[in-house]
């Protein structure tokens, strides 16, 4: 970023330790129908894993759970549940993604 006279500044951030991180997937899966998913599970399994990477875990694994009552002919929303295999395929999704980068 440039500021007013021309001045180049750069701001580095860390990556969030796995308290941080089980912070963030609490945030975004809080009012998730999460049964049995044990965040702070996949909050020790995904370090080097930013906010970022986090969010998009979270949101796959709750596409992967539409999906799956899509499959089975569900028609009422308020039966999907996110179980732990969601997250398990969205984990190994995205950490095939990110090899790949």
């Amino acid at each position: 970023m440039k500021n007013g006279w021309g001045l180049d500044l750069q701001l580095t951030v860390d990556l969030p330790d796995r308290h941080r991180r089980l912070a963030i997937l609490k945030v975004y899966n809080d009012d998730r129908p999460s049964v049995s998913v044990d965040l702070t599970s996949w909050a020790a399994q995904t370090e080097g894993w930013n906010g970022a990477d986090l969010a998009l875990l979270s949101n796959q694994a709750a596409l992967e759970a539409v999906q799956r009552y899509r499959a089975a002919d569900c028609t009422d929303q308020s039966t999907i549940q996110i179980f732990t295999d969601d997250f398990l395929a969205a984990y190994q999704l995205l950490s095939k993604q990110r090899q790949s980068v």
